[in-house]
This record gives C-alpha cells, sequence and structure tokens, in this order.
C-alpha cells in the first residue's frame, strides 16, 4: 500500500480520545478537498491540519485526489493548537477565511503577510500579547477579529494601504490608542473598540471615516468626544457608556443617521442643543449620568426609547408628552416632583402633555406640527395621523369612511374608536393603532371584509379582549403585530386562514399559542422577548414558514422535526436562549446547519410515508 506524506501526517495533529473521532475528522477533511472549506471547529486538533497538501494521495482521507478543490476556508478555531506553520504561507493564492481564535497560541507569525488573497481573520479569545506588523501587508483583508487577547497596540501601519477594510473587532483587550495607519482606511463600516484602556479618540481618524456606520467605545477612560464626529454622518450606532464623558461635543449634530446613542454610566451633566438635529434617533440611553435638565428642544425627537435612570432630575419638560413614538421611558433613581416613574409610559406623557396648558406660550404651541389644524381631502384613500398628539380620531376622518383604504394612527395618545363609524370602513386594507393608550379592544364586532394589516403594537393598557376579537378579519387579514399587547395570550387567530405575518413580541407569553399552528399560510413568525420554555411539535404544521424568530425566551431544546421544515425556513433566529441541545459550533453556523441537524434526531419511523 502507497503511503504518502500527507497520510504519514494525518494522525499526530489530532488528540482522539473517543472511538470514532479520528475517522469523523477524516471525513471532514476528505469533504474539505471536495469543497475547499475545511470546517474542523472542536475536533481536539493539536496542530493545524496540512491542508495545503490537499491534492496529494491519502489512504486516511479518500476520493479522487484529482478532483481536489483550493483551499478557501480553514476553520480551526476551538482546538488547542500552539502554532502557526510557516507552510500556511503555500495557500497565499487561495486562502480567504482564517480562523484561529480560542486555541493556545502565543504568537502569530509574520509570514502570515503571504496571505494575499485573505479577506477574513479571526485571532480572537487567544491571550495575544501583539500582533504583527507584517498584519498590515494583507492587501484583500475585510475583517479582523482580535477581541479578547492581552493586545496593548495594534499594528501601527494597520488600514494604512487595506483599503478594502470594512470590520474591526479589537474589544476586550489593552489598548491604549488606535493606530494612526487606520486614517487610510476610509472604508471603514464597524469599529467595536469596548472595554479597552483608550483615553481619547484621534480626531484624524474620526475625520477619515466618512462610511463608519457603527461606533462601539463603551468601558474605556474617554473624558470627551472629538467635535470631528460631525462628520460622521452615516454613523447609525454609538456606544460610548462606561466612560468619563462630561458631555457631547455640538458636532453630534452632523450625525444625521445616528438610531442608537447608548450613553449610560457617564458623569454628563447636560445635553447640547443640537440633539435636537437627530432626527433619525430612536434609542438615547442616558442612564447614570448627571442630568439636571432634559432639554426642551429635544422633546422633538422621535425616540422609542429614553432611558433617564439615575439622574439628578427633578422635573421633565411639559413638551416630552407630545413625544407619543416613547414606548419606554424608565425615570427611576431621579428626585422628580409630582411624577411617578413607575406609572405606565402613556400616562407619563398624558400627565405632562396636559401641563402643556400652565406653561407660557403655549397656544401657540398648539399651532406647532403636532397640534396644527388637520386637513383631511374628501374622499380620501390614505390618512396618516401618525404622532400627532390625538386623544380621539378627528370627525373627518369618518367622512372618508366609504372609500378609505388605509389609517395610519399610531403614536398617539388614543384611548377609544367609535366602533360604528370603524364598521364603516368596508374598503380599509390597512390599519394602523400602534403605541395608543387603548384600555378595551378597538376592533369592531361587525366585518371589515377588506383589511389585510392591522397593527396594535405598543398598546400595553390592552389587557383583555373578546374570544371573538378578530372574527371581524377572519378570512382576510394577512399582517398582524400584537407586540407589547398583553392581551395577546387570549387571542384565538385561528379564524385568520390567510394570515401570512404574525408578530407577537414581548407579550410574556410561556408557550407557542396553540392556535398559531392552524395558520397554515403564515410565512413569518416572530415571538421574540418572550418567557416561552419550549416549542410545541406541531409547529411543523407550518409547511409555508420563511422566517421564525425565537430569540430571548427560555428555550431549552426545540423539536428535532422542526428540521423538516428546512426546505422553505430561510431564517431562524435562536439566540439568547437556553439551548442545551445544540453544540453552539452548529448554532454558530446559522439556519442551515441547525435544521440539518435536527432533522438527524428525527426518528427513521417519524419519516416513513
Amino acid at each position: 500500500m502507497r503511503t504518502s506524506k500527507a497520510s504519514r501526517t494525518q494522525q499526530p495533529f489530532v488528540d482522539v480520545q473517543e472511538p470514532g473521532k479520528g475517522k469523523a475528522l477524516l471525513h471532514v477533511l476528505a469533504d474539505g478537498r471536495n469543497t475547499g472549506h475545511y470546517k474542523l471547529s472542536e475536533r481536539k486538533l493539536t496542530e493545524v491540519p496540512e491542508v495545503w497538501q490537499a491534492t496529494a494521495a491519502s489512504d486516511e482521507c479518500p476520493g479522487r485526489w484529482w478532483e481536489a478543490v483550493d483551499t478557501v476556508v480553514l476553520d480551526v478555531s476551538c482546538n488547542s493548537i500552539q502554532s502557526v506553520p510557516a507552510e500556511i504561507s503555500r495557500l497565499s493564492d487561495t486562502l480567504q477565511t482564517l480562523n484561529l481564535s480560542h486555541n493556545p497560541i502565543e504568537e502569530i507569525p509574520g509570514h502570515i503577510s503571504a496571505l494575499q488573497q485573505l479577506k477574513l481573520l479571526d485571532v480572537s479569545g487567544m491571550a495575544l500579547a501583539q500582533l504583527p506588523d507584517e498584519l498590515a501587508g494583507l492587501p484583500s483583508l475585510n475583517r479582523l477579529l482580535c477581541q479578547g487577547n492581552a493586545l496593548t497596540a495594534l499594528p501601527e501601519g494597520l488600514g494604512q494601504h487595506q483599503s478594502r477594510l470594512q470590520h474591526i473587532n479589537c474589544s476586550s483587550n489593552r489598548l491604549q490608542q488606535l493606530p494612526p495607519g487606520l486614517q487610510g482606511a476610509s472604508a471603514l463600516l464597524s469599529l467595536g473598540a469596548a472595554r479597552n484602556a483608550l483615553p481619547n479618540l484621534q480626531p484624524a481618524l474620526l475625520g477619515a471615516w466618512a462610511q463608519l456606520t457603527s461606533l462601539d467605545v463603551s468601558h474605556n477612560r474617554l473624558c470627551a468626544l472629538p467635535e470631528s464626529m460631525s462628520g460622521l454622518g452615516r454613523l447609525a450606532r454609538l456606544h460610548a457608556s462606561y466612560n468619563s464623558l462630561e458631555g457631547l461635543p455640538e458636532g453630534i449634530g452632523g450625525m444625521t443617521s445616528l438610531v442608537e446613542l447608548v450613553l449610560g454610566n457617564n458623569s454628563i451633566g447636560s445635553l447640547p442643543p443640537a440633539v435636537s438635529e437627530l432626527q433619525a434617533l430612536k434609542t438615547l440611553d442616558l442612564r447614570v449620568n448627571r442630568l439636571t435638565a432634559f432639554p426642551e428642544a429635544a422633546c422633538g425627537l422621535k425616540l422609542a426609547l429614553l432611558d433617564l435612570t439615575d439622574n439628578d432630575l427633578t422635573a421633565l419638560p411639559p413638551q416630552l408628552g407630545l413625544m407619543t413614538s416613547l414606548r419606554a421611558l424608565p425615570l427611576s433613581g431621579n428626585p422628580l416632583r409630582g411624577l411617578r416613574g413607575t406609572q405606565p409610559v402613556a400616562e407619563i406623557l398624558r400627565t405632562l402633555a396636559n401641563r402643556l396648558e400652565e406653561v407660557p406660550g403655549a397656544e401657540e404651541r398648539r399651532d406647532s406640527a403636532t397640534y396644527q389644524e388637520i386637513r383631511i381631502p374628501e374622499g380620501a384613500r390614505s390618512i396618516d395621523l401618525k404622532a400627532r398628539g390625538l386623544q380621539q380620531v378627528p370627525d373627518q376622518v369618518w367622512a372618508s369612511a366609504a372609500g378609505l383604504q388605509r389609517l395610519d394612527l399610531s403614536s398617539n395618545m388614543i384611548a377609544a374608536l367609535p366602533a360604528l363609524q370603524l364598521a364603516a370602513c368596508t374598503a380599509l386594507q390597512m390599519l394602523c393603532l400602534s403605541s395608543n393608550a387603548f384600555t378595551d379592544w378597538p376592533l369592531p364586532a361587525s366585518r371589515l371584509p377588506s383589511l389585510r394589516q392591522l397593527d396594535l403594537s405598543g398598546n400595553g393598557r390592552l389587557l383583555s379582549a373578546p374570544l371573538d376579537a378578530l372574527q371581524c378579519c377572519a378570512g382576510t387579514l394577512q399582517e398582524l403585530d400584537l407586540s407589547g399587547v398583553p392581551a395577546a395570550c387570549s387571542l384565538d387567530v385561528r379564524p385568520l386562514t390567510q394570515l401570512q405575518s404574525l408578530s407577537m413580541v414581548r407579550c410574556s407569553l410561556t408557550a407557542v399559542p396553540a392556535g398559531v399552528c392552524s395558520c397554515a399560510r403564515l410565512r413569518q413568525l416572530d415571538l421574540s422577548s418572550n418567557s416561552i420554555l419550549e416549542v410545541r411539535e406541531d409547529v411543523t404544521k407550518l409547511t409555508a414558514l420563511e422566517e421564525l424568530n425565537l430569540t430571548n425566551n427560555n428555550i431549552g431544546s426545540l423539536p428535532p422535526k422542526l428540521g423538516l421544515l428546512g426546505e422553505k425556513l430561510r431564517v431562524l433566529r435562536i439566540e439568547g436562549n437556553p439551548l442545551r441541545s445544540i453544540r453552539r459550533s452548529i448554532l454558530d453556523k446559522g439556519t442551515a446547519a441547525v435544521l440539518s441537524y435536527l432533522q438527524s434526531r428525527v426518528p427513521v419511523q417519524s419519516l416513513a410515508p
């Protein structure tokens, strides 16, 4: 029998403690030769396999060596490898992904610079003290993951001549500054630098990152943010919590794409007027700071979350009561007078809005965009009254009832709808009632024969509903959002035979509602952020399901038959659950891998026709 060098070196790099493990590894290697993707995570390897000899004949790795594919992906994460061999440079023309993470490797060698096609390098979780300067010589590098090490610096030239570099995660290290070479990384989209020792952010770097969309510098030693941040016009996410910030730069108003601004656990005493220019902002986290006032100018924002926990606020501006987009307003830990932070958001806003009567100039404000006279064209087919501070629906709306097709009343303070007038909207196709103050079920008992889309999300005071609550739109409704509605637990969705999309986020569910599994046409199902303990097996009846979101529940296992939905199910989100039955290495590979694993655990007799 012919014994090649490749076959002679197969055994030393694996420490096999269990019968059958070695054979399984050889099958993975053989599969890698056919695909070019070597996925060798958690294989108890002690050395990097000689994949650069993939075309060599091997008795242990059967297959036609002349059909071997060039190595493109090499994932040897979570093993016991201690060094990176020089021979890896033989993959210089092919290797695009190299994952060395979570190995006891003490040093990344300089010869890694030979990998000219490398796009992704993952060296996270290895207690590295430094990275080689040669890392800056990888021209194709797109993503660098080096979080969870002991790095005190990054290569000075990193990014200087790497025009394709878009993502860097260097969190959880000991960095005291970012390398000057990053000024050349003009394509950078995201930078994670949390949990380091950064005393400042170099203005020149921020000024060069015009494409940046995500920046996380939380848990550092920052005392200020530079004015050059005004040039980050595409930044959508800024996390700078757990620093020593005392204020914000006026230039923050230039970040017009900002959606999420997290500044908790700092020493911020006031907000600049420029904050009011952040019209895309949805989340503003200012918990544990030193704010003594919330600026009136910022009350024109359309926030969904405003966290003011543990500040020094004694009052809130009445104008905040007009911010009807708010779904969460934590206020505990403030010496507020005449306002209980434990009240529901809708009540807090109503209390503040009522105080507008006492504010000088309030009458003039009634003429502002929120209170301006509503003019609805006669016979209007589409009416948008979102966030207008309404406590009831204007009569002009019902004057157009016969031909009305779309009605958006979201983000107001409406507590009830007139049943007769709503029932007259027989052509109504879309009804959005999210984020209001309903305490009673708002839909009529009579039919809404054309209704296809219904959004009731964010109505946290809607505690109950009649048994036939959805009968008015049975057979027509296609999209339903009940997120944040306590009454969702008791609703019967079985009459909704045409339902294609259902959202029941934050509804305190402890199980998947039984009626959901009767909606045979369902394509999207979002049950995230509940208290679901298990997924019922009859969810596999949803053969049209394309997206299933189960994130942030208490699910310990998934039914194997869920894997039978693999032909249609494109997205399965299960993060944030204490899953014990599926290995992390499988979860990390995504939906297809999880469904394939589940299907492999279905008893053979269950698959019989």
